[in-house]
């Protein structure tokens, strides 16, 4: 029967996962569909993961590791392009090395593959703790237009979700420069230029798992970084709509942008906020009227208020507001 079915590739990008794999390659290994290989890329880790993927090579041929190029940049993006390289299906999942498949993922993922002749199929997910209680029961992946809904955040399409044919990943890579939003980064540029060739599965086959030890975890801790990355998928998303959406729905990118780079500028980086406003404005996206609003809003409240959320002053915004102060205490 395998034979008859073509082979899917499940690539995994894994960084000291010795725990949390076991149970995402277990839900790979009971897949009801036959005719799969799971690649899966470490990162250099420096647990047991490495002692753990043996075991699984060993219990079943279709498991395949390798260690990423040292000469490669670190990271999971990195190692999802380079898994892509190692691999040979039709159809490719970029899966995740702490997340669940259910048994029939493959199976129904690719029969609305062929049952829609569609390139790509997205199924809904579920999230769930390490304590197993589930936090998100489906997502929400009702719409009225998939990119337009997407970029404007109505609906999550989670990477895990995308079964993909191997035609899109030859002309769509991991942007291995990103340290935040690398999925937000692909996943709208596959919509982007592929969006019509796609169909929805409105059932949940994916389990992610939430927990501290993410990406997501050092954003809301507000390291600079990955604020940035994020702030700069948000300029390409705004580049690349723009004059191609009606007025209402590139307004509300730009609001997604502006929001985001206030951040930038509540942290302490200037120059960094001026320079992606600048863009903005010289680009035709922000009227001068629009650009003086969100300066000088934007820039009396970095200095008098602590933004809502938890996110902090940095320590330059703290002395510059001092400095300030000190300067209208000595004309009065």
């Amino acid at each position: 029967m395998s034979k008859t079915l073509p082979l899917v590739s499940v690539i995994i990008p894994v960084y000291n996962r010795a725990v949390l794999v076991k149970e995402t390659l277990d839900s790979i290994l009971v897949q009801s569909y036959p005719n799969w290989e799971c690649i899966i890329i470490d990162d250099h880790s420096t647990d047991d993961t490495l002692a753990v993927l043996n075991h699984y090579t060993k219990i079943d041929k279709r498991f395949k590791f390798f260690k990423r190029p040292s000469a490669s940049l670190k990271g999971a993006c990195s190692c999802r392009n380079y898994g892509f390289k190692r691999s040979k299906g039709d159809y490719v999942v970029y899966f995740d090395s702490d997340d669940l498949m259910y048994r029939d993922y493959i199976t129904k993922q690719y029969a609305n593959c062929v049952q829609s002749q569609s390139l790509f199929s997205i199924c809904k997910f579920s999230t769930f703790n390490n304590e197993g209680k589930i936090l998100l029961k489906e997502s929400k992946l009702f719409y009225k237009n998939l990119f337009n809904d997407f970029i404007t955040k109505k609906i999550k399409v989670n990477t895990p979700a995308l079964f993909l044919n191997r035609t899109i990943i030859k002309e769509i890579f991991y942007d291995e420069t990103l340290v935040k939003a690398q999925d937000l980064d692909f996943i709208y540029r596959v919509l982007l230029k592929f969006g019509h060739s796609g169909s929805i599965l409105n059932e949940v086959l994916v389990k992610v798992r939430i927990h501290n030890n993410r990406i997501t975890s050092s954003y809301k801790n507000f390291k600079f970084q990955p604020l940035l990355s994020s702030v700069e998928v948000k300029w390409r998303i705004l580049r690349d709509t723009h004059g191609t959406l009606d007025a209402t729905i590139f307004n509300q990118v730009k609001n997604i942008f502006i929001l985001e780079l206030k951040l930038v500028l509540f942290r302490g980086h200037f120059i960094k906020f001026y320079e992606y406003l600048n863009k903005a404005l010289r680009s035709g996206y922000l009227s001068k009227k629009e650009y003086f609003f969100i300066s000088s809003k934007y820039g009396f409240q970095s200095l008098y208020k602590i933004p809502k959320g938890i996110f902090k002053r940095s320590d330059k915004v703290k002395l510059f507001k001092r400095k300030v102060t000190n300067i209208f205490k000595n004309d009065t």
